[in-house]
């Protein structure tokens, strides 16, 4: 549980920055071969692992890693005993993993990109089926990657890792210290180093694209591009208090001392710092022989505007000098830590606030209660409040070129999509108008045919074609009298809609588009119901002036002085015309029963006739 506790605590700050807008999402799977140190009592070996990021445009990313050991042996052929004999040595199985935080940047641009990565975490070194001990590590390494594809990303890196560990009293078995004639008080903790060589393949799963630089990216690098000065230095003076693990050899004590560093924007930053504790627990200029450096990563949690919360990810150095002495007024040994918490800025002017934070501090050590123990996990809690003070920076704000692009972009997007709308609305009701246009030339054509039809048939004195022929030109005098009321509801609804746009001052766009030019050409039918034009289309390639709304009728004066209207429908409106003159042609030419219908009224009308003119017989 414990342990869990403190990764928990190690990689808050880098899940955290999921919050942060515009950043990407990456998943690297790993491979490693670390040389290990003479003095670890391990052989080299490969191992395998992951890592979780997310990037703040192409120069800085933030990442979570996991590394377990494949096949890890232990070794002490080199490691410098005496009486060793490598016949007699019993070689232990042993899994090393590490969880932790990694910060990457790159250093360029181009086909293959170098890059830097400091971190730290949390290693645990297992002996099959017995113990295991924990540690504090710190890596730092420098890489080349490049691009594969669009999404992914092969990268290779070189990395120096860094653990404190007694391998001689942890790792031998207790048959070999008596074969090679040695004890545990022969074996001290050591800083150990060791080298690796890492290859992996990024894969960026959202986001930007890797390689892009974007308006936001050209601001950093503009930023750090002449040297020193375009950077925001921060410098902050601070008051600290540990309160440390009750199990620690280390005494509870204040520090003094100052954190300085560099924003890289309105969300992240980097911090150095040096600290001095004080001598009995107080706020003096008395000092203490133990002192405490290192790195830390600061992420804001919002845009920094007004009382600011931020991340803490950081690891360092517990540097006791020869004279400390700790809870036991004993001697106790320099350690490596690591750190994470939380934070708050609050501002006094624009380049003066107050910051204050809380940090978990995890460091490896022996317990003040058995000294000879294996080392474990110890966690401490760190205070402190100070003065932060900001200077220079005078280059673009990235964060401004940010928003100012991002609003450049969706004024953009609004112009395209309201043209596009515009110049579908307008070819939508050009193309409605003409349809419509011909349907009603259709049936002013029918209603003349009928009419030519109606004057043979009298005079052939056809009385059954007659009668036909009147209640086809009734049905499509109809239908044209319906087109007409569509053709004034829709004239109606448009001249609304362009006075309302009128009275708005609505904005006048230019779009290029082909225009549609109407030449009219008049029909007159004798008994029709009005003289109906045809329109003829031209394309036309210019540049033409639209007011939104689109003007509903357009009326053009011809060489005879007749004016000329087309309509524009909605494709629903135009499709419930044309549905309803469908069912009128079936009607009129396909309904059986309406057939029959006209013949027993012909019938009738015949039978009239006959009586009307068969003469009277007298009696």
């Amino acid at each position: 549980m414990k342990k869990t506790i403190n990764l928990l605590l190690l990689t808050l700050s880098t899940i955290g920055f999921a919050q942060v807008k515009d950043i990407s999402f990456t998943a690297s799977p790993f491979v490693d071969y670390t040389f290990y140190d003479k003095q670890s009592g391990l052989e080299n070996a490969t191992s395998v692992g992951g890592k979780i990021g997310f990037g703040f445009g192409e120069y800085v990313e933030i990442r979570a890693v996991y590394l377990q050991s494949l096949g890890l042996k232990t070794s002490f052929s080199d490691f410098g005993i005496a009486g060793y004999n490598d016949a007699m040595f019993q070689s232990q199985d042993i899994k090393l993993t590490r969880w932790g935080g990694e910060f990457k940047t790159n250093l360029g641009r181009g086909r293959f990109i170098p890059y830097l990565t400091l971190g730290s975490g949390v290693q645990n070194i297992a002996i099959k089926d017995s113990n295991d001990f924990d540690q504090i590590y710190a890596s730092a390494g420098l890489g080349f990657k490049t691009k594969l594809t669009d999404r992914i990303v092969f990268t290779i890196e070189g990395k120096y890792n860094r653990y404190n560990f007694n391998a001689g009293e942890n790792l031998l078995t207790e048959e070999n210290k008596t074969d090679f004639g040695v004890t545990n008080s022969d074996f001290e903790t050591k800083a150990l180093t060791n080298w690796s060589a890492q290859a992996s393949l990024q894969f960026y799963l959202g986001g930007r694209k890797p390689g892009t630089l974007s308006e936001l990216d050209k601001a950093y690098y503009s930023k750090f591009s002449n040297g020193f000065k375009g950077i925001q230095w921060i410098l902050e003076p601070s008051a600290n208090y540990i309160k440390f693990d009750d199990k620690s050899l280390f005494k509870d004590t204040y520090l003094l001392g100052l954190y300085a560093g560099f924003d890289f924007n309105q969300y992240i930053g980097i911090r150095a710092f040096y600290l001095q504790a004080t001598e009995n627990e107080q706020i003096s200029t008395s000092f203490d022989n133990l002192s405490m450096y290192g790195l830390e990563l600061r992420a804001r949690l919002n845009d920094g505007n007004g009382v600011t919360p931020y991340l803490i990810l950081g690891g360092g150095y517990l540097n006791s000098q020869n004279s400390y002495l700790g809870r036991t007024n004993t001697a106790v040994d320099s350690e490596e830590f690591a750190s994470a918490g939380l934070g708050l800025n609050i501002p006094l002017s624009k380049n003066i606030l107050i910051t204050g934070g809380a940090r978990g501090m995890i460091t490896s050590a022996a317990d003040v209660a058995d000294l000879s123990s294996p080392d474990n996990l110890q966690t401490h809690i760190m205070y402190n409040a100070g003065i932060k003070i900001s200077f220079g920076g005078k280059k673009t704000n990235p964060d401004e070129v940010y928003n100012a692009k991002l609003n450049e972009q969706l004024d953009i997007k609004d112009k395209e999509t309201q043209v596009y709308l515009d110049e579908k609305i307008a070819q939508n009701n050009a193309d409605n108008s003409e349809k419509i246009l011909v349907l009603k030339q259709e049936y002013q054509n029918k209603l003349e045919g009928l009419e030519t039809d109606l004057e043979k048939a009298k005079a052939d004195n056809d009385i059954d074609k007659a009668v036909v022929i009147l209640e086809q030109k009734k049905t499509a005098q109809n239908s044209l009298e319906e087109v007409n009321s569509i053709e004034k509801k829709a004239i109606e609804k448009k001249e609304t809609q362009q006075l309302k746009a009128i009275a708005t001052n609505k904005e006048t766009k230019t779009v290029a588009k082909e225009s549609i030019a109407p030449v009219p050409a008049i029909k007159t039918a004798k008994d029709s119901v009005a003289p109906v034009p045809v329109i003829k289309t031209l394309k036309v390639s210019t540049t033409t002036t639209v007011v939104t709304p689109i003007v509903p009728v357009v009326k053009v004066k011809t060489t005879e002085n007749v004016p000329v209207e087309y309509i524009k429908l909605s494709p629903a409106e135009l499709e419930s015309l044309i549905d309803k003159v469908m069912e009128t042609n079936k009607t009129n030419y396909n309904n059986a029963l309406e057939n029959e219908k006209l013949k027993k009224r012909v019938e009738v009308l015949e039978n009239a006739l006959l009586n009307k003119n068969k003469p009277t017989i007298k009696k």
